[in-house]
């Protein structure tokens, strides 16, 4: 829904109030906030015009992160006047072998790719292996993609393992790989 600001106090008492209320979603639009707004708190609103993307569900989180990927992508991160101001930690610059492909991808310090990757963005000290395919994908920070291994239309949580051979596969939904998948494993990881 968006950002919200509130004064800690207030929070904790409508915050407890809803955890006890069995007929709730827990929910800061659906619960929250119309309860402070039936008791008569004020709230204001602050109306963005740029790019904003509510990414409560793994769709959603993969979408915001294939938008990156446009030619012409609606969050510009090296807009001069919309200044992004992170940590970044001092990493090795990326890895591109000489018989890697990278296309339409977004490749974060640290990364070395050593197979083939399309349209995915890739975060911080990610290992591709040597004839591994990753496409339509996002790999968290530390993923280890076995060589020879397949993943397509995935979201693979941070410090994973895909080893040697694996296949993962989304295809109507977004497929999630969590902790380490087993060698000739298919679909979600657990």
């Amino acid at each position: 829904m968006g950002v919200y600001v509130f004064r800690w106090q207030q929070l904790k008492y409508y915050l407890r109030a809803d955890a006890k209320d069995p007929a709730s979603d827990h929910d800061f639009g659906k619960n929250i906030i119309p309860k402070m707004l039936a008791t008569g708190q004020q709230l204001n609103a602050y109306r963005f015009d740029g790019y904003w993307k509510d990414v409560g569900t793994v769709e959603s989180l993969w979408e915001a992160n294939m938008d990156l990927l446009a030619d012409q992508p609606q969050l510009d991160l090296y807009d001069p006047n919309w200044r992004i101001y992170s940590v970044n930690p001092t990493r090795p610059p990326h890895y591109v072998w000489d018989q890697a492909e990278v296309s339409e991808s977004i490749v974060s310090e640290g990364c070395q790719i050593f197979g083939k990757v399309k349209r995915s963005v890739i975060f911080p000290n990610v290992v591709v292996g040597a004839n591994a395919q990753v496409s339509d994908s996002v790999l968290m920070p530390n993923v280890t993609i076995g060589a020879g291994a397949f993943v397509h239309r995935a979201i693979v949580n941070s410090d994973t393992m895909v080893p040697q051979g694996a296949r993962i596969e989304g295809t109507e939904k977004i497929e999630i790989v969590t902790g380490n998948v087993h060698p000739g494993q298919k679909g979600e990881a657990t």
